[in-house]
């Protein structure tokens, strides 16, 4: 039974052959059945819309769980960086060391380590220096720590006089000394995507400087802190940083 065919009353009934009778009382119960049906379906997808519509909030509220738990992880990731810099700041270290300075016994490491700092300007001797030792194997590098962070600030400052301390640096046998900050792992890494990405003409310059990380984007742009690899990302995207590790890998 279509929606186009007529339901037919009691005296229509009554002229129809028996037959015909026959076909229209199937019709009428296919018809039923069919109803039946539709109607069962219609109850069935309230409840499919139902669960949809939870389902949809659910979502959407762990969407925003998400959200919130991945900048908190990226606050407690830029503090834990932050505080594994600060824990340096008293610290140096002293790279291109020849071999045979860097297996000195340490008080004589640090007397050496004093007089080359001495030839900056700045008034240092073994005494202001504290922890001093090799820094991991064939790096042919000394990290040392001051017990003053004004005296390691100063030094920081006065070591770009060692550029016209040539002759005096070979003598100490130190001709190729350099003089930098310590940097966790975390900073070290940072530094390094920033300086490939000033080699890749993608940002105009980038330093470090008492424990905090600059790039400039362009020369008359100003000066941005980067302090989480995210915010590298935010200013040049992230397939530049992704071709800075494919460089690194290959």
């Amino acid at each position: 039974m279509t929606d186009d065919e007529e339901i037919l009353d009691k005296e229509s009934l009554l002229k129809l052959s028996k037959d015909q009778i026959i076909d229209y009382t199937l019709k009428v119960t296919n018809f039923a059945s069919l109803a039946k049906t539709v109607e069962s379906l219609s109850d069935r997808l309230k409840v499919v819309e139902a669960n949809l519509a939870i389902a949809s909030n659910i979502n959407n509220f762990l969407k925003d769980r998400v959200s919130y738990l991945e900048n908190h992880v990226s606050r407690l990731d830029r503090t834990t960086i932050d505080n594994s810099q600060y824990l340096r700041n008293k610290q140096i270290e002293v790279r291109v060391i020849p071999d045979e300075i860097i297996k000195l016994p340490t008080a004589d490491l640090k007397t050496k380590m004093a007089e080359l700092f001495s030839l900056t300007g700045e008034t240092i001797t073994s005494q202001d220096i504290g922890r001093c030792h090799p820094l991991g194997a064939n790096q042919q590098s000394v990290i040392l720590e001051f017990y003053d962070r004004e005296k390691r600030d100063s030094m920081l400052r006065s070591r770009k006089n060692l550029k016209d301390k040539k002759e005096a640096m070979k003598e100490l046998n130190t001709p190729q000394a350099i003089i930098v900050e310590s940097l966790c792992r975390e900073y070290a890494r940072l530094d390094f995507v920033c300086r490939k990405l000033k080699k890749n003409n993608v940002i105009k310059d980038t330093w470090f400087f008492n424990g905090k990380l600059f790039i400039k984007l362009s020369e008359h742009s100003a000066k941005e802190k980067v302090s989480h690899i995210n915010d590298i990302i935010q200013m040049v995207g992230q397939e530049q940083v992704d071709l800075v590790f494919q460089q690194r890998n290959k």
